[in-house]
């Protein structure tokens, strides 16, 4: 049976966002604003109970008070906002509250936090560099609640960034802008454990696609060299992709990558090979080795039978026994908490199920794994007493939850499912969104939701009333014609339509008395689609009935005499559970 022992894991890639933020004047107005509202009108000078207390380095180990230490920590995200998305719609006293969790519960020692780079993700300004104060205060927050829980923190800088700017340019001028404010603000904070420059800049389109490895490289090199001259108390590393490209340079006389860092960050996700990479690793150098990025998924199952939780704990079990074998500095594995699905437009994939927390704040098998693996925590002699803060989430940006099956239905199709139908018309979700093809769908018990943000700008689009703009935006997916394109439905005869009958030219059939009022009654054409079928009898693949049935080029219509009087004397088939069905994602 295939399973993780010999699957490659496929990492999630992100989609880089390309609209513009403004300028210089944006960010001295949200100065001011700031400074008006009181949002920094604080001291944010830490307080010193003894000497720094930094992690350093010695041969293959990281060293605290002259001690060996272990880093034991997780990739960390606001689980109702990853990505850039968490400066954004930071939330201080939920990030406290998943963190402690992640301390109390997992034993951990350590987070790695990743920092964006550049205006779309209201950073910095794209020309100076200069960072915005909002998104620095709650990085600030962020360190303050980790050294509170006995955590040190890796920060990785410019993320999302691919752009590798030459020597002397403007653009590195500012890419050193940005990289000063910030390393000067946590220099002197042993709460901070190490600098990582990038996120895989290996997997990025220069490096990967348009094979300018050199260029990046070189660009590293620099940053890492600058981050040294800023910052003499904290090591300074690059999460790679690909461990092998760390013995990679700029071209021919210039320096290895691994010889600018000052420990490796190895980004591992097959189990079978863990102890192999890591043993290739320590035969071609001597410093210490973080897995920074390990873990694996529990789900969507769907997707491959072995993202579901026994294959996570094996995966883990296999992960410490390598730890301890071959004596690594530490890892970081990825993720503390599963991710809660359809935050924003952003489609779920795995890796929103790779936490060691369910989304219900219960801990995973694996997570009994990672908490037994023992090491002491970390405390800093700094402290902070910044106020928590950021936004809360309105009941409109909330996902809605549904217990029976244990999945979201996230902002984007809420509004739709919530006042074009609910549990009648779409029934319950039986998936969370994900991208199929070119859109972000859902699968609900009878239908397909399909965002169509493009029809936004479809001619007449602004004149249409809100609710026919929600249909079409989200829209049913032809599911009645999916399931029936191999089937020859007999048309109608031709008739004059009228208030009980109509029918339709298009495709040769006819709608009629209560199936016609329901047609009607919920969104008609837009929503249904036309006509495929005349009524028949056929027995449900849901309860093995039989019902009269029609079908639609997006449902079923269902007659059941059980319910005459009710509003269920009509429903809607699940076209949605069939269609999982015949992919063989549900029994």
């Amino acid at each position: 049976m295939f399973s993780a022992k010999n699957l490659r894991f496929p990492f999630p890639t992100y989609n880089h966002n390309s609209k513009k933020f403004p300028g210089n004047i944006i960010f001295f107005g949200l100065a001011i604003l700031f400074l008006n509202l009181g949002l920094l009108a604080f001291d944010s000078r830490p307080t010193y109970a003894a000497a720094p207390r930094f992690v350093t380095i010695k041969g293959d180990q990281f060293y605290l008070d002259g001690q060996p230490v272990k880093i034991k920590g997780s990739n960390y995200y606001q689980r109702n906002a990853p990505w850039a998305e968490m400066w954004r719609q930071w939330y201080g006293p939920q990030v406290e509250q998943e963190v402690a969790e992640g301390a109390n519960k997992l034993g951990l020692n350590a987070l790695r936090i990743l920092v964006p780079y550049g205006q779309v993700h209201d950073w910095n300004n794209n020309e100076t560099g200069e960072v915005n104060p909002r998104p620095l205060n709650d990085l600030q927050q962020m360190i303050q609640i980790a050294g509170q829980h006995g955590l040190r923190v890796i920060i990785t800088l410019f993320d999302f960034n691919d752009i590798w700017p030459a020597a002397g340019t403007p653009e590195e001028a500012a890419h050193l802008r940005y990289l000063a404010t910030i390393v000067n603000s946590f220099k002197d904070d042993d709460r901070v454990l190490a600098w990582d420059l990038h996120n895989e800049p290996d997997n990025y389109r220069h490096w990967k696609n348009d094979k300018r490895e050199g260029q990046v490289i070189d660009w590293l090199v620099r940053m890492t060299a600058a981050t040294h001259r800023l910052d003499t108390n904290h090591p300074v590393t690059v999460g790679l992709g690909n461990y092998q490209n760390f013995w990679f340079s700029s071209g021919p006389g210039a320096p290895l990558l691994i010889d600018a860092v000052d420990f490796v960050s190895f980004h591992g996700y097959e189990a079978p090979n863990l102890l192999s990479q890591v043993r290739e690793i320590k035969a071609k150098t001597g410093k210490p080795i973080l897995l920074e990025e390990t873990g694996w998924p529990t789900a969507p199952s769907f997707l491959h039978p072995t993202y579901n939780e026994t294959d996570q704990l094996w995966f883990y079990q296999k992960l410490v026994e390598v730890l301890q074998a071959e004596n690594l500095a530490g890892a970081t594995q990825w993720l503390m908490w599963d991710l809660v699905a359809g935050r924003s437009l952003r489609p779920s994939d795995i890796a929103d199920w790779m936490g060691l927390f369910r989304w219900d704040g219960t801990i995973k098998p694996a997570g009994e794994v990672y908490a037994g693996w023992k090491v002491p925590s970390l405390p800093a002699s700094i402290s902070s007493a910044l106020p928590l803060d950021g936004l809360i989430q309105t009941e409109a940006q909330k996902p809605l939850y549904f217990p029976e099956t244990n999945h979201y239905v996230p902002a984007q199709f809420k509004q739709r499912w919530l006042e074009q139908g609910g549990l009648e018309i779409f029934g319950l979700p039986l998936t969370e969104p994900f991208t199929d093809e070119a859109h972000t769908i859902q699968y609900f018990e009878r239908g397909i939701l399909e965002l169509y943000l493009e029809a936004r700008a479809e001619p007449g689009f602004a004149e249409l009333h809100s609710s026919e703009q929600l249909r079409r935006i989200t829209r049913l997916r032809p599911l009645g014609s999916t399931l029936t394109e191999k089937r020859i439905f007999s048309r109608a005869a031709p008739f004059q339509s009228d208030e009980q009958r109509r029918y339709f030219g298009e495709t040769g059939h006819s709608l009629s008395y209560g199936f016609l009022y329901f047609w009607q009654k919920n969104g008609g054409l837009t929503q249904f689609g036309y006509p495929i079928s005349e009524e028949m009898e056929e027995v449900s693949a849901t309860d093995g009935l039989k019902h009269t049935v029609q079908y639609f080029e997006r449902g079923r219509f269902e007659y059941h005499p059980e319910n005459k009087g009710t509003p269920y004397e009509t429903q809607l088939g699940q076209l949605g559970r069939e269609e999982m069905q015949r992919r063989g994602w549900l029994k």
